[in-house]
């Protein structure tokens, strides 16, 4: 935002969103499926009511092209949602035909670096004939997909609260810009992988996962995109613009699945859809260009923030070089920074976590019990790492199971895309009204039963005897409630659609599971809003941004562990994983059923 009417010389504004504010979900999983909130929730019970108003007034003063709205963002988040779903499932099948033409080529002698391509031919084709498809090829795609994916996300973790306290002091468009960065690396690795120049085979995926564990795409975009969204909206609006957000990334995924799967066909060369999301990345960095700053404060330009950190690093070794001289050696120093590094990066890993053990928060009414948040934790945790597990698995297993290749996979990701839209834009919606209809109504009845037992007593008695709460208080409980249903729901749902694949292995069924799973994952969101509501109302931000580091921790597991058991079971059962998962949800689901139960005694 460049400096107008908005700052004097002698004032300037301060942010509404401090820089301590915890960063919110990483990892990405799917964009639709949890929303963090995090960043609108930390502070905004904090902000000066008289502060917002200005700045609000202040943003309706603005021409149209230089004033910030989530609205801008739409059309931008359009092309994202189809810059990633018309590579993505064509990336995984590059990937696996670079893997097998290194196994391939090593087992025929052809060990030269670069040259391991010759042993099946061109690596962008897809024959009718595909050495590739074999159990040992495939089994060592899925161990390899758990290696990098536990790597980028431990980078990831380490990262991430770093870049996004910089949106704070840079603005929203420089993590935005970094985001397309390292989505466009991503790109050209994953090009540069299926080329005849790749002299490091494989083993460009770990460099992959490295740099943007170090640059962690989704895990930057997301916050970018709601942080954007919080200072130019409302509280009264908020909720409602990021449906709209989300909603314009699931319409991106469906039109881009449909547009990979027919260029594929078309071409037979799955770099093409590559190449075409490279044009895509050009663009939205020009749109992002022109797109206004939402910052509340003038952001400092990336020389000014680069001249401060040197300037406080030379203040610190002005003021510690007598502790310095008494060292060693410099080899002595620079481990202790890296030993002090590392501490600070694992803090900010475990110990939000610590909210959630019994006793660190004082119980609230909201809270059946004091194990009430920890009980949601551990359903969502284990949640997370079925259903992450399951879904990075999903092409090899079809790869080898039903033969599937890049166009079925394209096909399948719009049908899940579209799946995902109706059930947030419509069905999980309406189950919430018919909710509330029928509790309401069996409220109703009840309340007509109480109305009459006054009558027997003396007005004094009457009194005494009615509620203690407020209507308030109950259409809070009210809300609690009604989100562990559909946790409760979700969970059972997930837990049989996991089931069914492996019981009744036909395509028809793989279809019809990921329907009943685009409505059982609607547990996380409700898990999201549960945990904001038990949990005291001034730490709903660092509640959710400790939600999100368990599922990065989470998805950790889920990728590393299920690439081992799908290469250990891959000659006996391939979809084995299928029950892993079940079993997971089925334990997510015992603790919330447990949460359940307590709140309905309570």
């Amino acid at each position: 935002m460049t400096q107008s009417q908005s700052y004097t010389d002698n004032e300037e504004r301060q942010p509404l969103l401090t820089t301590n504010a915890q960063p919110t979900m990483g990892n990405n999983i799917e964009f639709d499926q949890q929303i963090p909130t995090t960043l609108f929730t930390t502070n905004d019970q904090h902000d000066d009511g008289d502060t917002e108003a200005r700045w609000f007034a202040e943003l309706q003063q603005k021409p149209w092209y230089n004033r910030p709205s989530p609205y801008w963002l739409m059309p931008w988040l359009v092309v994202v949602g189809i810059m990633l779903s018309i590579s993505s499932n064509s990336i995984e099948q590059l990937k696996i035909k670079t893997v097998c033409a290194q196994m391939l080529g090593l087992e025929d002698g052809g060990a030269i670096p670069g040259n391991f391509t010759s042993a099946i031919g061109d690596v962008r084709a897809f024959d009718s004939v595909d050495p590739c498809r074999s159990k040992k090829v495939l089994g060592f795609v899925g161990q390899l997909d758990g290696n990098i994916g536990a790597v980028n996300g431990i980078f990831t973790l380490l990262t991430l609260a770093k870049w996004t306290s910089l949106s704070d002091v840079l603005g929203r468009k420089f993590l935005l810009h970094i985001g397309m960065f390292g989505i466009t690396v991503s790109f050209l690795l994953n090009w540069f992988a299926a080329s005849r120049f790749n002299f490091f085979g494989y083993h460009i995926y770990y460099v992959e996962a490295v740099l943007l564990g170090l640059i962690p795409v989704g895990a930057l975009l997301n916050p970018a995109v709601f942080s954007y969204t919080v200072d130019c909206t409302t509280g009264n609006n908020r909720s409602r613009t990021i449906g709209y957000l989300s909603t314009s990334f699931a319409l991106g995924n469906i039109v881009g699945s449909a547009m990979g799967g027919a260029i594929n066909k078309a071409t037979g060369d799955l770099t093409v859809v590559v190449k075409i999301s490279l044009v895509c990345t050009a663009l939205l960095a020009i749109y992002l260009s022109a797109l206004p700053e939402s910052l509340k404060t003038k952001p400092a330009s990336l020389t000014q923030w680069m001249a401060s950190q040197a300037g406080g690093d030379h203040q610190t070794s002005r003021a510690t070089i007598s502790t310095q001289a008494k060292e060693a050696t410099v080899f002595v120093q620079t481990l202790k920074r890296v030993f002090y590094l590392a501490k600070a990066n694992l803090s900010t890993i475990f110990d939000p976590l610590l909210l959630f053990v019994p006793g660190h928060v004082p119980k609230s009414e909201k809270m059946a019990t004091r194990y009430t948040p920890a009980l949601i934790v551990l359903a969502n945790f284990f949640l997370l790492i079925g259903v992450a597990g399951a879904a990075k698995l999903f092409i090899p297993m079809t790869t080898l199971v039903f033969k599937w290749r890049a166009q079925e996979d394209d096909f399948y990701s719009s049908f899940k895309s579209s799946c995902d839209f109706i059930t947030y834009l419509a069905i999980f919606p309406a189950l919430q009204v018919l909710y509330k209809r029928v509790v309401s109504s069996f409220q109703k009845c009840d309340d007509e039963e109480a109305a009459v037992q006054p009558l027997m007593q003396d007005s004094d008695e009457a009194q005494e005897s009615s509620p203690k709460s407020t209507e308030s208080d109950l259409s809070s409980m009210g809300a609690i409630k009604m989100d562990l249903v559909f946790v409760v729901g979700g969970l059972a749902l997930l837990v049989f659609a996991h089931l069914l694949v492996p019981l009744i292995a036909t395509e028809f069924i793989l279809y019809f599971s990921r329907a009943l799973s685009s409505l059982g994952q609607t547990a996380g969101v409700a898990s999201i809003s549960l945990v904001s509501s038990v949990m005291p109302t001034h730490m709903t931000g660092a509640v959710i941004g400790a939600l999100s580091v368990a599922d990065s921790l989470g998805n950790i597991i889920a990728v590393f562990s299920y690439g081992r058991l799908f290469k250990n079971t891959v000659d006996t059962s391939p979809m084995f994983y299928y029950y892993v998962s079940a079993g997971l949800c089925a334990l997510a689901l015992a603790f919330a059923t447990v949460n359940w139960w307590m709140y309905r005694r309570k």
